[in-house]
């Protein structure tokens, strides 16, 4: 964080010589999890005084299954999916519904109150999505 705060406030940082870098035309996108989050540190309020700040909630089960329903579409159109993408292009939406389901479902019963390594978020959804892509 501290070099992202020079690299944003100086426009630029020292290289192993002790040389300045001036960078120009720079745009840093993040994605961070809360400071509540197992393995998590709060941000100090010296940099995020200096960067904007956007906020995003976890997208709802419909909103969910919507991008999940496309992407298991876009998955079908791999090549060694070709003999099964028209059957299965169809059950697309209720697949990604039925992962949507397992995902709330184990999201709930798993809680970090129970133990702090449970924590469930959307990438799981994605790399089960992704691991269809090792079937043939």
């Amino acid at each position: 964080i501290m070099f992202l705060q020079q690299a944003v406030m100086h426009k630029g940082f020292y290289d192993d010589d002790l040389e300045f870098v001036q960078l120009q035309h720079i745009q840093i996108v993040a994605s961070i999890a809360p400071a509540s989050t197992l393995g998590r540190h709060r941000l100090a309020t010296r940099f995020t005084a200096i960067v904007r700040v956007c906020s995003i909630s976890y997208p709802s089960s419909e909103e969910l299954t919507e991008v999940y329903t496309h992407f298991l579409r876009a998955i079908m159109t791999a090549p060694h999916w070709q003999n099964v993408a028209d059957r299965a292009y169809g059950v697309c939406d209720k697949a990604a519904e039925a992962m949507v389901d397992v995902y709330t479902n184990m999201k709930a019963k798993f809680t970090m109150d129970d133990h702090e390594h449970y924590l469930f978020n959307p990438r799981d959804l994605t790399q089960w999505v992704l691991q269809l892509l090792r079937y043939e």
